[in-house]
């Protein structure tokens, strides 16, 4: 290779911090010249976590306050503004946003980005900067890499065909110019980056990155079974020793309900132990298989709450006045028996569904 660029490094941070751990790895472990690189590292979590930080040299943390841009953000189709009110009580800004906020903060040429869950080799670097170098290109991504369980300790293969991962995304900066990331993208953001902006590829070379699956993300993709009886396939100690145990909508409803005093009723909720907060007041009622929905109701009632913000609802079968009679602000199925018919019965309601709860329209309309 000829001599070796100055390159930037871009991570948007996800509120695991047990995974911050990996920041100092991966800087130790890069085979490329220190002094050559800059990595940018944004996080938009309701507080600075600034003090979780190694501090790097070269390495810049930089938080990201959701107030200061959400109204910069447009989401397609969301007139009513039902998508954005979200985001705004969610305290959360998309990813489109944050990665296109990330680049603009680099300087050098070329820009590779680093997701906080996913393990990368001490080569991943000069081997991306080689076949983009060496083929002309000016961004190149990967539609299939590994997937490593850290409870099972086992690999998977992961599939992304519509646009790659964007954790293996590495261009130029002359690229991502021309467009850049929409900002109102929430997920497979890699596909409007690149496609039809100029010479890109998929690299065949998936083994570069990991991607580390736990409860908090294992939703997101489909591991495939993968025969690596003839690769050396080799797991850092430190992604071992990660821990990462809570329900992945903790942080979600703990951010969506940031601050207040919070009711939270379960309904025959396994989950709901697992959930817990200062300012939250848990109950969880008991009812027989196939009871009447008016027992249900008088049970709830008997709890006298003003409001209910949060119900976890884990029935096997399907129930319609309660939704007439009491009001949520959003509900989380824990059983998947009847969920097409639950989810029917709580549209009509008025609840929409995003992130895997069904929200009541009110809460998000102005």
């Amino acid at each position: 290779m000829s001599e070796q660029p100055n390159i930037s490094i871009v991570t948007v941070l996800n509120n695991i911090t047990d995974l911050y751990k990996l920041i100092e790895h991966h800087w130790n472990t890069i085979d490329y010249p220190k002094d050559k690189l800059e990595w940018i590292i944004v996080d938009n979590s309701r507080e600075s976590d600034s003090n979780k930080i190694p501090a790097i040299e070269n390495v810049l943390y930089l938080h990201v306050d959701t107030q200061e841009f959400i109204d910069k953000i447009n989401f397609d189709g969301d007139e009513e503004k039902i998508l954005w009110n979200y985001y705004k009580k969610l305290g959360k800004l998309p990813i489109g946003f944050l990665r296109d906020y990330a680049v603009g903060c680099t300087q050098h040429e070329y820009i590779l980005h680093y997701d906080i869950d996913t393990i990368y080799t001490p080569k991943t670097l000069s081997r991306k900067l080689r076949k983009l170098r060496d083929n002309k290109l000016e961004c190149i991504y990967c539609k299939c890499m590994l997937g490593y369980d850290i409870y099972a300790k086992k690999l998977y293969k992961l599939e992304n065909e519509h646009g790659g991962f964007s954790s293996t995304l590495f261009h130029t900066r002359d690229f991502w110019k021309r467009g850049g990331f929409k900002w109102s993208d929430i997920d497979n953001e890699a596909y409007n980056f690149h496609y039809n902006k100029g010479l890109d590829r998929n690299m065949e070379n998936y083994y570069d990155s990991i991607k580390i699956l736990s409860i908090d993300n294992i939703h997101k993709y489909k591991p495939i079974n993968i025969n690596l009886e003839n690769m050396d396939i080799k797991i850092p100690d430190i992604v071992n020793s990660i821990t990462i145990n809570n329900h992945p909508l903790s942080t979600l409803l703990n951010d969506l309900f940031y601050g207040l005093c919070t009711n939270v009723l379960g309904i025959n909720s396994e989950i709901i132990e697992g959930f817990k907060n200062e300012k939250w007041s848990n109950y969880n009622i008991k009812v027989e298989k196939k009871s009447k929905e008016k027992i249900i109701i008088k049970q709830i009632s008997s709890l006298k709450l003003d409001t209910i913000n949060i119900c976890f609802l884990n029935l096997t079968y399907p129930i319609w006045e309660t939704f007439n009679k009491i009001e949520f602000d959003c509900i989380l199925l824990e059983s998947m028996k009847n969920v097409d018919q639950m989810s029917s019965i709580l549209e009509k309601a008025g609840y929409i569904y995003i992130n895997n709860l069904f929200i009541n329209k009110k809460m998000l309309q102005n």
